[in-house]
């Protein structure tokens, strides 16, 4: 890009968000009484529409002249909807959606239904988040809240040309505002109901003049938590963040800027607790030991446990970025390294007995990556963009899962009694059995009483530590062919090599257990001892009886109607499992291309093929053995692929006051990577394959200089077209599910059936009106109605997680005044009617037939008062 162009754009870009341009998008949500009054651009009836513009194709061009479903964001709007982090943002675009589940840094996110589950480390986001054009390889680094953001940028639909870094379902790119020579700045405070305070500030200001100027921004979020544990009266899924980051711009000449950026933020919180939704015959269990229960209802935000609430992350990065005008084409280099910490420890039975000591995850992960683009600037026949991509990440995680001191006794509950030695429950009836047996010589060793479900004995440690180095080549050309018609092809080339490591300390013998061999040991015994009681001699029973039982045994020793041993199965959470150490490499060539026609300055039009690539990489989860079929030496998943076909129109009418884009799409995700959690442990599985079409619709109405008015909605319709080893639901399961049902094979077929979480139809709306009070003073009310219809939220399609429509609607007024509308009070109110929805429901970790689930947040209202200097 040359000067001219470069100055052009942070002019244009500055303008924007200082006046409150407007946003065009999926929504618009909260910039448009400052549309009509500041930003609108005059026509004949006296006003229209405004643009923003964006950088999605890595080149400054308006939104409608880009030529892929992506919607924009300003500063502004984030701030004045109260959009403060990336689970807000999907209140703005229906074809996103954020879930926040066990801790606020595994926050899910997918777009048009396809995102990557945050409980597995090994697992990188199908959707890429940037920021400053910097990838972050953990979603949990980019889910604190907004700090001084220019603008927001989502691409939907895969993104693997010019972005590539795992991009199959699309883009979320943060731009953040850059320093500026003249000095000046802004401050935010917020109060809000449970005790929110919010503290937003940024100043900037030049260094020497035209030559260097500095950005200094911070924040700080606290409330209370929304959901109490009556066991000992704390509040919890609570908020305490802080962040900030400094920028230091330099433009010796004309030609060169150099842009360095520091950022550090960090969460400590205590979240995410998941009330019952319904008890199962466990719960009994739990009574019986004299703990409390809570009624089954996420919706009284209650819940009951004795353990930590862990959620803390640290979050470090320094990049810079380089822009050296050539003449005829502009260099651009960006350097980058990020340093992520996380921490979970959370009571994963959320009971208030002490059955599971600790649950969670340590977390490390560095990036350091390096991008070089070339492109060429001015007006060309062909615009072309080259450019490479490395990156080299680490990852070390640890966890350890130690079984409480009320671990045995319930088990033991469980269990049952008298089935194996009278007057004893049976997990002492199998260590006295097998004693006896071993006292026989007919077990290898003796199992004292008190052996299993022991307190601090379980999984000890897990340690994984992986190493992934990426390199990628790219390019992209526009082929003017005409003043109208412009075809677009871009290739990209990735090579990735990965290494892995786990080690394993598993202290759980229960788990090691074989029943077959045990129901065999018990047969053999037996039949010894009925021999030798018939005076059998001894050596006929070495050689006759003993083999003919285990014989015998043996053949039926795996059918469940014939041993009933293997129904304590169900008690073996750590089984034994290899060590490992693994390496992959695979190569990807990933690209687009574009046919779009500008049939007039209000409308254009697009039809796309583009080919999105994420990574394979290595099962980093204490279920990694059993998730591939018992090979542990594998712990391995495939690259998953995404085939999307699109066309789209880009429509402005009525003297562009009025402004509607439309996008219909088809996707094919090959070898998707699933990651469900199923009561014990997530499994991860390459789903065969999946089918998502929709259609998108994003529109905006200048109904006059004071009145604004949004419409925005997609229809999805996701399905596993392929899914043949999809996980078995605990209840209502499916007969290859049932070990009882001679078809069992362990899994469950999905093909045919809807992806969780992907409801068919979601809309946006808004509608903004300001009044003036005088010369100096503006009054403003806005209203927003976000709708989902119904959609099942458990990860392996359980019925108790079918949800019905969700309708949030959020609403602020308020008064704004000074110079240029320098200052600002608004009162807000989310979720206005205190919608209730849950936002995820899983099967209660050991309690089989009882569900947890993560509800959504209630009612919160609170007061903003904004100052521009």
């Amino acid at each position: 890009m040359n000067t001219e162009v470069k100055h052009a754009l942070r002019a244009r870009l500055l303008h924007s968000a200082a006046a409150g341009a407007v946003t065009i998008g999926l929504s618009m949500t909260g910039a448009q009484h400052a549309l009509a009054q500041d930003t609108a651009r005059e026509s004949d009836d006296g006003f229209t529409l405004e643009e923003i513009l964006v950088t999605a194709q890595k080149r400054a061009k308006t939104l409608q002249d880009v030529p892929i479903a992506v919607s924009a964001y300003t500063g502004e709007t984030l701030e004045k909807s109260s959009v403060r982090d990336v689970r807000d943002l999907m209140m703005m675009v229906p074809a996103l959606n954020t879930t926040q589940a066990a801790a606020s840094f595994q926050t899910v996110v997918n777009i048009r239904g396809i995102g990557t589950s945050g409980f597995n480390p090994g697992l990188e986001p199908s959707v890429g988040i940037y920021v400053d054009g910097i990838y972050r390889s953990r979603t949990g680094a980019a889910i604190g809240d907004f700090l001084s953001v220019e603008r927001v940028e989502v691409l939907r639909g895969p993104q693997s040309t010019l972005f590539g870094k795992n991009t199959s379902a699309g883009v979320i790119s943060f731009v953040t505002k850059a320093p500026e020579y003249e000095f000046g700045g802004k401050g935010e405070v917020t109060y809000g109901n449970y005790d929110q305070i919010i503290l937003k500030g940024t100043v900037t200001g030049p260094i020497a003049e035209d030559k260097a100027a500095f950005r200094l921004s911070a924040n700080v979020n606290k409330r209370d938590g929304f959901i109490e544990n009556v066991y000992d009266g704390r509040d919890v899924n609570d908020r305490d963040r802080w962040a900030v980051r400094g920028q230091l711009l330099l433009e010796p000449s004309d030609a060169i800027s150099f842009r360095l950026i520091g950022d550090y933020s960090e969460i400590n919180e205590a979240c995410c607790a998941a009330p019952f939704i319904e008890y199962g015959p466990t719960a009994a269990a739990v009574a019986a030991l004299g703990f409390p229960l809570v009624e089954a209802n996420a919706y009284n935000r209650e819940t009951a446990f004795n353990g930590e609430m862990l959620n803390a992350m640290k979050d470090f990065g320094i990049s810079g970025e380089l822009n050296w005008d050539l003449g005829g084409a502009e260099l651009t280099s960006i350097t980058a390294y990020r340093d992520f910490k996380s921490d979970a420890n959370f009571d994963a039975d959320f009971t208030a007995a002490d059955l599971i000591k600790r649950n969670g995850e340590l977390t490390k992960v560095d990036i350091f990556t390096q991008e070089v683009r070339l492109a060429s600037t001015g007006d060309n026949v062909v615009d072309w963009l080259f450019g490479g991509f490395y990156s080299h990440q680490t990852l070390d995680a640890t966890d350890k899962v130690p079984y409480g001191a009320d671990n045995r006794s319930f088990f033991e509950i469980l269990a049952g009694s008298d089935a194996l030695v009278p007057g004893f429950n049976n997990i002492t009836g199998i260590e006295l059995t097998l004693s006896n047996l071993y006292a026989n010589g007919f077990w290898p060793e003796p199992v004292p009483v008190g052996t299993y479900f022991a307190e601090e004995s379980g999984m000890v440690q897990e340690k994984f530590d992986t190493s992934a180095k990426s390199w990628a080549v790219f390019g992209q050309a526009d082929w003017h062919v005409t003043d109208q018609l412009t075809l677009t092809a871009g290739l990209r080339y990735t090579r990735e090599k990965k290494h892995a490591t786990g080690v394993f300390n598993i202290d759980d013998p229960f788990a090691a257990l074989s029943f077959e061999d045990m129901f065999v040991a018990i047969a053999v015994a037996q039949a010894a001892g009925q021999a030798a009681a018939q005076g059998v001699p001894p050596e006929i029973i070495a050689s006759v009886v003993i083999p003919q039982a285990t014989a015998g045994a043996s053949a039926v020793a795996d059918n469940p109607a014939v041993n009933p041993l293997l129904g304590f199965s169900a008690l073996q959470f750590f089984p034994p499992r290899n060590d490992f150490d693994r390496r992959r490499s695979e190569d990807k060539l990933t690209g687009n291309v574009i046919l779009a026609y500008d049939w007039n300055d209000d409308l254009n039009t697009y039809a796309s093929f583009s080919r999105g690539y994420k990574a394979g990489g290595f099962d980093t989860s204490r279920a990694a053995a059993t998730n591939n079929a018992g090979d542990t030496n594998t712990y391995e998943f495939e690259p998953e692929t995404v085939d999307a076909w699109e066309i789209g129109a880009k429509i402005r009418f009525w003297d562009r006051r009025a402004q509607v884009n439309l996008a219909a799409y088809t996707q094919k995700v090959d070898d998707f990577q699933s990651n469900i959690f199923t009561g014990l442990g997530f499994e991860l599985r390459n789903a065969g394959s999946i089918r998502i079409k929709g259609i998108e619709v994003d529109s905006q109405f200048a109904l006059s200089e004071n009145l604004t008015w949004t419409f925005a909605a997609a229809y999805s319709d996701a399905e596993y077209t392929s899914y043949e080893s999809g996980p078995c639901r605990i209840t209502n399961p499916q007969p290859s599910c049932d070990p009882t049902n001679a078809a069992y094979t362990g899994v469950a077929n999905l093909t045919g059936t809807r992806l969780a979480d992907a409801p068919k139809f979601t809309f946006t709306s808004t509608a903004n009106y300001i009044q003036p009070i005088n010369d100096n003073m503006n009054g403003f009310i806005q209203g927003e109605v976000y709708y989902r219809s119904s959609r099942n939220v458990a990860g392996d399609l359980d019925p108790h997680g079918d949800m019905g429509d969700t309708l949030i609607l959020n609403a602020s007024l308020g008064i704004e005044g000074g110079e240029d509308n320098r200052w600002r009070i608004t009162g807000w109110v989310k979720n206005l009617t205190n919608e209730d929805y849950l936002q995820l429901i899983f099967d209660s970790v050991a309690q089989s037939g009882s569900f947890n689930a993560y509800p959504n947040d209630p009612r919160t209202y609170g007061i903003t008062l904004s100052l521009d200097f």
